[in-house]
């Protein structure tokens, strides 16, 4: 079994040996607090992974072929120290804040965005009645409306950022009936706050209103 953690790593616990993981694939961006370019593959010891990639690895330089030591057959080319060094630094912090107390106080933020966002009309939420096995990520979309616009006005008139489309995911938003278009993503972290909720909340409300104006 192999699973993608890249929403989840460093939010919630992930026991790879109790739950049988035989590779855990994150990214380092989200919620490890590391920069962007830079993520991993978590495998077990008898888990063999093909080399997909050749090029140089600083070792074994006479060789003519593509070293076959475990992990540089994985790492073709030069690694990204800047961003591994990045990588280790988030972790630091993140055991330093500790990271079962944050994810409490982002779901408790999202339980407040929901609510809020649940009261206005022609506002859509997708998978959010139930938020006992969710992370801090929220997808909603304003009824008539595409998810494009709704994001630019969110973003420019309110300076409030959220990723539009299918966000990586172009069949649950098919099972959705959300596609081609996607959905208007609100992801929640560490240094949200209520005010930050309630403004995403008024300016929902405004959008919803202006378009019922129009």
């Amino acid at each position: 079994m192999v699973i993608d953690t890249a929403q989840s790593a460093g939010k919630i616990p992930i026991d790879l040996q109790g739950w049988g993981v035989a590779a855990a694939a994150f990214t380092g961006h989200k919620s490890l607090c590391a920069p962007t370019g830079i993520g991993g593959l978590v495998a077990a010891e008898d888990f063999d992974i093909r080399t997909t990639r050749f090029g140089g690895t600083g070792i074994e330089s006479r060789s003519l072929t593509h070293t076959q030591s475990y992990p540089h057959r994985l790492e073709a080319g030069t690694i990204n120290l800047l961003g591994i060094a990045g990588l280790s630094a988030g972790l630091d912090f993140i055991r330093a804040a500790g990271q079962q107390d944050t994810h409490q106080r982002e779901m408790e933020l999202l339980t407040r965005l929901r609510d809020g966002l649940a009261r206005l009309q022609d506002v859509h939420l997708y998978c959010a009645e139930n938020l006992d096995r969710h992370v801090a990520v929220l997808s909603a979309n304003v009824r008539g409306m595409d998810p494009e616009d709704v994001g630019a006005i969110l973003d420019g008139d309110f300076e409030i950022a959220v990723r539009i489309g299918l966000h990586c995911a172009p069949l649950v938003h098919e099972d959705l009936k959300a596609s081609p278009r996607g959905s208007v993503r609100f992801s929640l972290g560490r240094t949200n706050t209520e005010a930050d909720i309630e403004r995403a909340i008024a300016a929902m409300g405004k959008i919803v209103h202006q378009k019922a104006g129009r």
